[in-house]
This record gives C-alpha cells, sequence and structure tokens, in this order.
C-alpha cells in the first residue's frame, strides 16, 4: 500500500521497540545530512520567479538554466510544487525557485491547486528576490498586485518581468511608455525595476540574472555610517517636522541595522509625534540611495530606553518612571 517499512511492536511490552527507534535514528541521519546540504546553499542567492498561471514563469527557469528542467504547457496549472534549481551566473551561486501559478482564493477549485498556491507563497518567504513574470499582453491584474503585497510584506525586493514580449506590436518607446504608465498607475511599482523579456525566444532573459544580483547587492549595501549621518542631518534641515500641537520630532541621530534589506532606525524625541510628511520624505531620500530594490518603505516605532542628548553625542540609559522616547523605526518591504 505504500507505507514502507511496518514494524510490529507493543507499547506495554516493549517488543520491537528497539528496532523502531534503529529505524528512526537512521532516518535522522539523513535528514541531518539533508539539512548540512540545506546550511550549504544558504550563501546562495535565492529567486522566486513568481506569477498568474501561464505567465511563463518555468519557460524562464528552462530558459535560464539551460535545458529543459520543467515540464512546459500551454494549459496553466502545469507546475504544481516548488522546485528548486542551482546555477552558477557569472561566479554568483544561484537558486531558482520554480512556482506553481498563483490564483485567487475564489478560483482554486480542488485541494491539490490550494496546497501548492500555499508551497507558491511560502517559497517567496525563504527567498531573497523575486521575479514577477506578468503577461505583457494582458498587462497588470488585480492577482498581480496582491503578489506585490505579499512578496513586499515579506520584505522582499523584486523585479517585474514584462514577459511574451515577442508578441507584443511596438517600437522603440513603447517599453519606455509602458514603465512611465505602470508607475504611474501603481503607486507600489513607483520604484521596482522592470524588464521586457522573451522566455520563448530568449530575449534579455539572461539580462535578468544582471539585474537580480545588482538588486540584491544593492538592497544588502551597508551605508557609511558618517555619511549617512550628515544626509540625515542636511534633510531635516531642508525639511523640518512640522509644527505640532505637542513637541515636534527631533531627530538626534542614525544607524542602519545589518540585514538582508535595507532597515534605517532613528534615535528621535517624541517619535510618537511624527508626521507622514516627513516620514515620506525621508523614503524618498533613502530610495534614492539604495536604489530601485521594488522593496516599499514603511515607518514604525518601537518602544526602548530614555533616549539622552549631550551635546553632539547620543547615549541611551535607562530609567525608572521616567519619560521614554522612542527608537523610530524605517525599513524597506512593507
Amino acid at each position: 500500500m505504500g507505507f514502507g517499512p511496518v514494524f510490529p511492536v507493543s507499547s506495554l511490552h516493549g517488543k520491537g521497540v528497539g528496532d523502531l527507534l534503529d529505524h528512526v535514528c537512521g532516518m535522522l541521519r539523513r535528514v541531518e545530512k539533508l539539512v548540512a546540504a540545506t546550511i550549504d546553499k544558504e550563501g546562495c542567492l535565492r529567486i522566486a520567479i513568481v506569477g498568474r498561471p501561464n505567465s511563463g514563469k518555468s519557460s524562464l527557469l528552462n530558459r535560464l538554466v539551460k535545458k529543459e528542467r520543467m515540464i512546459v504547457s500551454a494549459a496553466p496549472g502545469t507546475t504544481r510544487d516548488s522546485i528548486d534549481t542551482e546555477i552558477i551566473h557569472d561566479g554568483t551561486p544561484i537558486v531558482l525557485i520554480d512556482t506553481a501559478g498563483l490564483r485567487k482564493k475564489s478560483r482554486v477549485d480542488d485541494d491539490v491547486e490550494y496546497y501548492c498556491n500555499i508551497r507558491a507563497l511560502e517559497s517567496v518567504k525563504r527567498s531573497d528576490l523575486c521575479l514577477l513574470m506578468v503577461d505583457a499582453a494582458d498587462g497588470i491584474q488585480e492577482q498581480d498586485l496582491r503578489i506585490v503585497k505579499h512578496i513586499q510584506s515579506n520584505h522582499k525586493g523584486f523585479i517585474l518581468c514584462w514577459n511574451k514580449w515577442d508578441l507584443v506590436e511596438k517600437d522603440h518607446m513603447t517599453f519606455d511608455h509602458l514603465v512611465a504608465q505602470t508607475r504611474k498607475t501603481y503607486r507600489e511599482l513607483r520604484h521596482v525595476p522592470m524588464v521586457s523579456i522573451s522566455a520563448l525566444t530568449g530575449q534579455r532573459a539572461s539580462h535578468v540574472l544582471d539585474l537580480a544580483v545588482d538588486v540584491y547587492k544593492r538592497m544588502t549595501t551597508q551605508v557609511p555610517l558618517e555619511g549617512l549621518r550628515e544626509k540625515v542631518k542636511e534633510w531635516t534641515m531642508l525639511h523640518p517636522h512640522p509644527v505640532t500641537a505637542n513637541e515636534a520630532l527631533r531627530i538626534l541621530s542614525c544607524d542602519q541595522f545589518v540585514a538582508r534589506y535595507p532597515v534605517f532606525r532613528f534615535f528621535a524625541k517624541n517619535a510618537k509625534n511624527a508626521r507622514s510628511r516627513t516620514s515620506g520624505i525621508l523614503k524618498t531620500r533613502f530610495t534614492k540611495i539604495t536604489g530601485s530594490t521594488g522593496a516599499r518603505w514603511s515607518s514604525s516605532s518601537i518602544i526602548r530606553e530614555t533616549l539622552i542628548s549631550k551635546g553632539s553625542e547620543v547615549t541611551l540609559k535607562r530609567r525608572k518612571q521616567t519619560w521614554t522616547s522612542l527608537f523610530w523605526v524605517l525599513e524597506a518591504g512593507q
């Protein structure tokens, strides 16, 4: 019946338990080897290829690995599971993750497709970067925007790939007009890198990996601390926080977390009173520093210790029953 080895045991008398444990220990050793192999791959750039059904995800993967790794069919829903494929691109180890097409939940008919969607969404979480495949003939659909929201909520940068570009009637300005119109219409796509490709003919397919490596480098780049603080000081002087009934926000210093996406922390007084205008200005400025990565900026406040300012130095000191300042965190991906 496909159950594998069967072990007759008696839990009351302990009969057969030893053989069962020996088999379990053998399986655990095999799992440890698989986990070790997975850990060795953590230094690789993981790229998830996502999109609606029949958008050309498997065709792009086959083109990038230069062999028929995945089954390709005109019928949507051919890919049922997420499959990892390792390649080396210009000396950079990359793991490409092909995923099942994501459809709207109300259109998912059976349990198999439901779990395929779950695996595809999990693949986004374990990736470093996503390639969102969009059919150039169909344009951006509502489901594409749902996928974008999921990518950004998991702090992932992504590249929008306009696939099937060979089927579009075009001239030398068609792509520029499409990019401009897309960024004007969809706010969440304003800073997303875009490329027109044809997975079938291979047009600009290799350029996708060059762009992906460049975007990931920008996402993980650490901005020099001294230059960063000088820039923030300059920005706050040019655009001071608006006058409020309460005490206005005053940024004292800032730094950057080490992460797989840009996260900047501001040491500020009265961070609760921060207006959206100030955070919006900083988001725009930081986007110019880090470049277009597809990650959307957000700000949040995290309660920590009392913040004391002494001249040009900023130190942290714990105090009981006194006012508490906030760390103001600006991060990409949400």
